[in-house]
């Protein structure tokens, strides 16, 4: 009752000064009770003047300037409040214009957006003035504070040129000069307030991070200063709020946290307090719930989480009333739910919770963008109903709701992800056998989608998706093609994105990934070293990514760092990656599948560390306990599940092989058994290396049950796999995953004495892609026509043309047309595929270009023994097949030719190579060809080496076949087919050197497997080799000249009935290969390039340094010839990513036509080569002799005779080539220096080492 008298007595006080003066004498009115109970006044006054009462509004109207004056007294306290009352009712003449200008401009405010955009340029011409610095400091203050609010409303409106952006910082320099001289009062607070603001739109504008540190602490400031009754200190500490999470967002320190919830509690107990209405205590609430869920993906801590959540349904219990604000809370607690689910606790109920939240949320909000963005929050929740619940009506809202987002998306950004969203949906709609179709969809959709893009911002979006496409076709197809332009795709985006951001981050992560894909696939130690450069830098620009985000990193990081290691055993790359999947674990919150991955992992690193550490520590408990716990946190099915439970088998198997612990080996082979064969349809990549991981642990078991029961599976997986491929060199990145398995099956069936069983595995692994060419290309077709069925011959010829020519069009790909190939690649291969099915449906064609059967083993069975070599940890093997029908098969076992011992012999196949080792000291030779003591340590280790080999392989064969042969067909496996079989040595007296080799005793054929006999015996059959096709050393080339070249065209020329003759610059590679199916013989007398990385790319160097490639050979159409005969270096040369495929110059010419081939396996000496062709065409040509009968005596000759019985051989050779033409002059010159060379040389056996005569070998029949 006294208050209401006090603010009665200061209502009637006539003067601002009487006021004044009470004022100070009764602060109690300065409370928010003078306003309530001004209000009630105000309020009856209202009434009587409603009731007719007319003085009654005029004492209303006096009432309510009463409570602005006491509002303004409270906001910047009453000493300058009341001076400010006091300038405006008696404003000095000569300050009249520019107070009404300031007061003019203040109004403005609330003008129209479109209308701001002159207000700055208003503001600075009145700021400017000169009658502007008369004012009182107060009144400056103020104009300058409602400049700066005017200039942020017109830059927040859209108006952000050149000119608005340089008034805000005049503003923001005349704020911090006011600032700096104002006293701390109340008002000082509103200008410190006012400040932040500015300095916040800068930080948005620039992105300095000084700005928004600035900001907060003037914000803080401004809280401090102004009183617990003012009307702005609830403003203030709104803007303190937004500015701490603001921090927080770019900071993601645990201060940060702090000062920004220290904030949004401050602010939310005010507006408790204070009474406000719902919406803004709502509004609050779910500012507060969206901090702290930044807070937990920052941190991954789950209290965060929960706080986030309490938050939003504390909101939701205010009852907004205004529908957007509703709309804004469902939609939190809803990714709240979803956040919870995925991360946390994997509970199907919080998936429901945000499904229905969104669904909630959707009802509320009205405005298209809003609502757009809802909708692909609810299909992030719809994908995951799909993929682990299994609940296909999910799949179909999916599948509707991203159609709804994309309609409503009607440009931007969002378009582009809108319609990520839907391609996704469509693709996971497409059942197993559709997928790859939906997949070409999506990657039609999104390339139409980026030729149209309406801006940059756009164009880098849909790059990104492509990016992601592209790659998931990679991983359902396996074509490298697809890895190959996502990489493209999502570097072209990453170029585009500024940085340091998370975006920038995830796309070095997605570049990184597939730079270890590439690694996996063909083994360049340069592209993993690429992929953990990227995952560096990832972390490195990582910025404010979420904890998951950042735990996703180190993982990747440390999973390559892994691979590093298993390349180079650097113990520090080991730790170091440890460190980082440790790093990973700790952010990544328990309970998601992302933990799993992160355990799973983790696992893998402990048990590298334990096998490092020769077995010691704890590291295997640590791995087995991480995997189990991995994989109780994966849907059943999945292919996660797959790849934990052979990988949790591998770990318990080391238990059960390494120590003394206890394990099941049935929860072994359960784990094992299940991983292969549940995966097999649509997880086949995962179920290929269960089943090879589960063979190798039975064959270290000595299970030889189990090793055939596990190589069974791996067939059926790998032979899925390679009916997905387009090409050659994708089929080979499979195949490589099966090098060593089938010679591991093959020493089982052998010990469990099922010697055609072992034939037929080892058949059936060797040159898969060669044999399915040889019959693609080969005679056997013309039965079709035998048969009434030409129409299916010329089909299949017709289809593999097409295939053939899609693919060598590869080379001239445009980029922004690579899908077009790839979608005529697909259709080539698959009309291919369809013509073949009609071919195995008629008679006597049931297994065309299917795995070898003993039917077709024993059709192809050759007159003489067929010996199958392979070399397994455990030591080798020779199958001695001596009949037609594979009934007389006799093993021969090899101890001593063991995996590791092989290695020893020939050098690691990666990087470093041993210097003493074949390859080792080969590589020397190469990259220091004129180097005397290069040549010196490889004449040395070539002895070594070709002399364990008889101890170890030959020798034994050898024996089990003496006096029964004179011949052997041999099919070396893996790395034994880049070796000199025949030049294999043991002591014994020789007219050489007191050696007797291999090739002394028996004639021996190389084939890359018995499939081609058959297919090569028909070719040489047909082909009469009476046509020579002969290039020799093509020009210009930068490479070394062959100036004995000459005498092996020279000479083996005038053999031949007819012969083209290509030299110099005419040599090119076009003509080659124009050339080609016209000849029936051809010799090419040039230099040759190994890729032992790509072996398809390894070939023969034309004219102007272009290389005749294996790819090229590959791509021959309609070629029948007899022989190709290669005196290139190297040409023999196998690649070493896939040695059992026997991709290589020799043997792609059977698969292009030719019956067999003669090539060197190393770089060869230009005399002694040349030597050698000169008596091997006497031998073949005049002697009568068949091609392998006629190389392996002329090895002989050359190993064996003087240099004098040499010149005897030459001198008539000579005589001939003088009586002739002009050309056979020039090598008639050539050979007589040779003769005169040859005679002045003391008397010996000049060329009796294996590095003369043993690099030529003779593949095919």
């Amino acid at each position: 009752m006294n208050f209401q008298r006090t603010v009665l007595e200061y209502l009637q006080l006539p003067s601002l000064a009487q006021r004044h003066i009470y004022l100070r004498g009764h602060p109690d009115l300065l409370t928010r009770d003078s306003a309530r109970v001004l209000a009630e006044i105000s309020s009856r006054l209202a009434a009587d003047a409603r009731a007719g009462d007319i003085s009654a509004a005029r004492h209303k109207q006096y009432c309510d300037y009463i409570a602005s004056e006491l509002e303004k007294c409270r906001e910047v306290g009453p000493e300058e409040a009341f001076a400010e009352f006091s300038f405006e009712e008696e404003v000095p003449p000569g300050l009249r214009d520019i107070y009404a200008q300031t007061r003019e401009l203040a109004s403005r405010l609330s003008t129209r957006a479109d209308l701001l955009s002159s207000l700055p340029r208003d503001w600075l011409e009145c700021l400017t003035h000169p009658d502007f610095e008369r004012l009182p400091t107060f009144l400056r203050a103020l104009a300058i504070a409602n400049a700066a609010v005017c200039t942020l409303k017109a830059l927040r409106a859209g108006h952000q040129g050149a000119e608005q952006i340089a008034a805000l910082r005049h503003m923001r320099v005349l704020l911090e000069q006011v600032v700096e001289q104002y006293a701390n009062t109340p008002r000082k607070g509103r200008l410190l307030n006012t400040l932040g603001e500015c300095l916040a739109e800068e930080f948005a504008l620039d992105g300095h991070k000084s700005g928004l540190s600035n900001a907060v602490r003037c914000h803080e400031r401004a809280v401090e200063l102004t009183p617990v009754n003012s009307p702005r200190r609830l403003m203030h500490l709104a803007a303190l709020a937004r500015r701490c999470n603001e921090l927080f967002r770019l900071e993601l320190g645990e201060k940060a946290l702090a000062r920004a919830v220290g904030a949004n509690e401050q602010l939310l107990a005010v507006c408790a307090s204070e009474g406000l209405d719902t919406n803004t205590l709502a509004s609050q609430w779910c500012q507060f719930a969206d901090l702290m869920r930044a807070a937990y993906e920052a941190t991954g801590a789950t209290s965060h989480l929960e706080r986030a959540l309490a938050a939003a349904q504390a909101g939701l219990q205010f009852g907004p009333k205004d529908a957007d604000v509703r709309g804004a809370l469902h939609s939190m607690a809803a990714r709240l739910h979803y956040l919870r689910y995925r991360f946390e606790t994997g509970r199907i109920q919080d998936l429901q919770l945000a499904h229905s939240g969104f669904d909630l949320a959707l009802c509320e909000v009205h405005d298209a963008a809003l609502r757009a963005t809802i909708l692909l929050q609810l299909g992030d929740v719809l994908c995951l109903e799909w993929r682990d619940a299994g609940d296909r009506k999910a799949l179909e809202l999916w599948q509707e709701t991203a159609a709804q987002a994309l309609q409503l998306c009607e440009s931007g950004n969002d378009r582009a992800t809108a319609l990520g969203n839907q391609v996704r949906a469509e693709v996971e709609a497409a059942p197993p056998e559709a997928r790859l179709g939906a997949l070409d969809e999506a990657i039609e959709r999104l390339e139409e989608a980026g030729r149209h893009a309406t801006s940059k911002e756009i164009e880098v979006s849909v790059q990104s998706l492509l990016g992601s496409m592209l790659h998931e076709r990679f991983d359902t197809s396996g074509d490298l093609t697809d890895l190959d332009r996502a990489m493209r795709a999502t570097e072209a985006a990453l170029e585009s994105t500024p940085g340091p951001s998370p975006v920038r981050a995830l796309r070095l992560n997605d570049i990184g990934v597939m730079w270890r894909e590439r690694f996996d696939r063909e083994g360049e130690f340069g592209h993993l070293q690429k992929a953990i450069d990227a995952h560096r830098r990832a972390l490195d620009e990582c910025g404010e990514a979420s904890g998951t985000d950042r735990a996703l990193l180190h993982h990747n990081l440390a999973f390559c760092l892994r691979q590093a290691y298993q390349v180079n055993r650097d113990r520090k790359v080991l730790e170091d990656a440890v460190r980082h999947h440790e790093k990973g674990l700790e952010l990544c919150p328990p309970g998601g599948r992302d933990r799993a991955m992160h355990l799973s992992d983790l696992a893998s690193a402990y048990l590298e560390r334990f096998w490092a550490q020769s077995g010691e520590g704890g590291d295997l408990a640590r791995a087995i306990e991480a995997r189990r716990e991995a994989l109780q946190l994966v849907p059943e099915g999945s292919q996660e599940s797959i790849a934990l439970r052979h990988q949790l088998a591998a770990a318990l198997g080391t238990v059960l092989n390494s120590t003394s612990a206890e394990a099941s080996v049935d929860e072994v082979r359960a784990l094992f058994r299940g991983a292969a064969t549940d995966g097999l349809d649509l997880h086949t990549t995962e179920s290929l290396i269960a089943s090879r991981n589960w063979l190798e642990w039975t064959f270290a078991r000595e299970d030889w049950h189990g090793v055939e029961e596990a190589h069974g599976e791996h067939l059926r997986a790998a032979m899925l796999l390679r009916t997905r491929q387009l090409s050659a060199s994708a089929q080979e990145s499979w195949l490589r995953d099966s090098v060593g398995l089938a010679a591991r099956a093959a020493f089982a069936c052998t010990k469990l004495d099922r010697l055609a069983a072992a034939v037929r595995t080892l058949e059936r692994n060797q040159a898969q892609f060669l044999t399915d060419s040889l019959q693609l290309a080969s005679a056997q077709l013309d039965r079709l026509a035998a048969q009434g069925r030409p129409d299916l011959r010329d089909r299949l010829q017709l289809a593999r043309k097409r295939w053939l020519a899609v693919w060598n069009a590869r080379r001239h790909a445009i980029e922004h047309d690579s899908e077009v190939w790839v979608q005529d690649a697909r259709r080539s291969k698959q009309e291919l595929e369809l013509s073949l099915e009609a071919i195995r449906r008629e008679p006597g064609f049931e297994t065309f270009l299917q795995p070898a059967t003993g039917r077709q083993l024993r059709a192809a069975g050759p007159q003489h023994p067929l010996v199958y070599l392979a070399y397994t940890p455990a030591g080798g093997l020779a199958l001695v097949a001596w009949d037609a029908d594979l009934e007389r098969i006799e093993p021969v076992w090899l101890p001593a030719l063991t995996e590791h011992e092989l290695a020893v012999q020939i050098g690691r196949t990666g990087s470093p190579l041993a210097p003493d080792s074949y390859f080792g000291a080969y590589e020397r030779l190469r990259r220091h060809q004129d180097d005397p003591e290069a040549w010196k340590t490889w004449c040395a280790v070539l002895d070594r080496v070709t002399g364990w080999l008889w101890q170890a392989a030959m020798g034994p064969m050898l024996d089990a076949v003496s006096g029964r042969t004179q011949q052997v067909t041999l099919v070396p496996t893996g790395i034994l087919a880049m070796l000199p079989l025949h030049a294999a040595w043991t002591g014994g007296i020789t007219a050489a050197q007191g050696r007797r080799y291999v090739l002394d005793d028996i004639e021996l054929h190389y084939v890359p497997n018995a499939a081609v006999l058959d297919v090569a015996a028909l070719e040489s059959q047909k082909a009469p080799a009476e046509r020579l096709l002969a290039i020799e050393e093509p020009a210009p080339v930068s490479l070394s000249p062959l100036p004995a070249v000459a005498l092996e065209v020279g000479t083996c020329a005038p053999l031949f009935l007819h012969t083209q003759l290509l030299r110099g610059e005419v040599a090119d590679r076009d003509s080659v290969l124009a050339l080609l199916p016209e000849c029936n013989v051809a010799h090419f007398a040039c230099h040759g390039r190994a890729r032992f990385d790509a072996p398809l790319e390894s070939g023969l160097v034309m004219a102007n340094d272009e290389v005749l490639s294996v790819r090229d050979f590959l791509s021959v159409p309609s070629l029948r010839a007899r022989l190709a005969v290669l005196s290139a270096c190297e040409a023999g040369t196998i690649g070493l990513m896939v040695p059992d495929e026997a991709i290589g110059l020799a043997s792609s010419l059977l698969h292009a036509g030719f019956a067999g081939a003669v090539a060197p396996l190393w770089q060869v000496l230009d005399e002694s080569t040349a030597l050698l062709m000169m008596r091997f065409y006497r031998e073949w040509r005049v002697g009568g002799r068949q091609p392998a009968s006629a190389l392996r005596d002329a090895q002989r000759w050359l190993r064996d005779t003087t240099n004098t019985e040499k010149v005897e051989f030459l001198t008539p050779l000579l005589k001939q080539l003088e009586t002739g033409g002009e050309p056979t002059k020039e090598v008639a010159v050539v050979l007589g220096q040779l003769i005169d060379r040859l005679s002045r040389r003391q008397a010996g056996l000049h060329y009796a080492h294996p590095v003369h005569w043993a690099a030529f070998t003779y593949i095919g029949v």
